[in-house]
């Protein structure tokens, strides 16, 4: 068969790639009939407009529940018998009460408040993906994504490291929901279509006050390198969570605390200079600019 001919017949039996749109709410990409509503053409896909369809208007009391009752449905991870052992899957969707304590909230702090209560009882540790600001006075939405999700961690399959990597899942877990404070609700969706073992505990690291009392006694005559290696030689047990650059950091907070007297820079270098005047330090011009 000749080039030209199997080039053309290739061609035809290779179906075209459909257009994709971005959709506004759910920031998936899906093909351009989904677009279409009601014959024109929107920024939402066909699932979030429906999903959205009583977005504005108050629920009904009886399909209304409480954050205690939400919570109760949730399995809870202090359950099991080991605490590394892995949880259920589990999915919910509700329409859950604005309580006054949540209602005195920030918007913020209040999606930030039902993230803590919902991984308190499950286990897993959900970080903020995005939150839609109130552009609309009905409300707004959020999303939280589970941190051992493996398309959010997105690791290397072979990659040097310091330390073991935190495991990963194909868990698909978030937190999802549209808040109206008109209507005192908010709606929750949580996933997790499959359950796992949650994360690590996560340790502290701050450097303690015995060391931090270290570096700021020696920051002046010795440099962060110097600092580090005497800390591991002196604080063994507090060494292995202390990292150069904590060092380094704590010794220049020390330092800019020694010179800096007064929030004013030509009132600190007067007070610099009168303190060293015994050391034949001497001004050569006045400030004459007032505090």
């Amino acid at each position: 068969m000749e080039p030209q001919k199997q080039q053309q017949i290739q061609s035809q039996e290779t179906p075209e790639q459909p257009q994709l749109k971005r959709c506004s709410n759910c920031k998936s990409y899906r093909p351009l009939l989904f677009f279409v509503i009601n014959r024109q053409d929107y920024n939402t896909c066909r699932k979030c407009h429906e999903r959205q369809s009583d977005v504005g208007k108050p629920i009904a009391e009886q399909l209304l529940l409480t954050v205690d009752e939400v919570l109760d449905m949730i399995p809870s991870r202090q359950s099991l018998r080991n605490v590394a052992d892995s949880l259920e899957d589990y999915s919910l969707d509700a329409y859950v009460q604005l309580d006054d304590d949540m209602l005195a909230l920030s918007d913020s702090q209040l999606v930030i408040n039902i993230r803590d209560r919902i991984q308190a009882v499950d286990g897993y540790h959900y970080y903020e993906a995005y939150r839609t600001e109130p552009r609309r006075k009905f409300g707004y939405s959020f999303l939280f994504r589970c941190s051992q999700d493996f398309d959010v961690q997105g690791q290397a399959a072979i990659r040097s490291r310091l330390y073991r990597r935190m495991a990963t899942f194909l868990c698909n877990g978030r937190i999802s929901g549209m808040v109206d404070r008109v209507n005192g609700y908010f709606h929750l969706n949580i996933e997790h279509s499959c359950g796992h073992r949650a994360a690590p505990a996560v340790e502290n690291y701050a450097a303690p006050q015995n060391v931090r009392a270290y570096i700021a006694a020696n920051a002046i005559d010795l440099d962060a390198q110097q600092l580090h290696r005497n800390i591991i030689r002196q604080f063994q047990q507090e060494a292995t969570r202390i990292t150069q650059g904590q060092v380094y950091y704590w010794a220049c907070q020390s330092i800019q605390d020694q010179y800096t007297l007064h929030n004013n820079q030509f009132r600190s270098a007067e007070m610099l200079v009168d303190r060293a005047a015994d050391k034949g330090v001497r001004k050569v011009c006045q400030n004459v600019l007032n505090d």
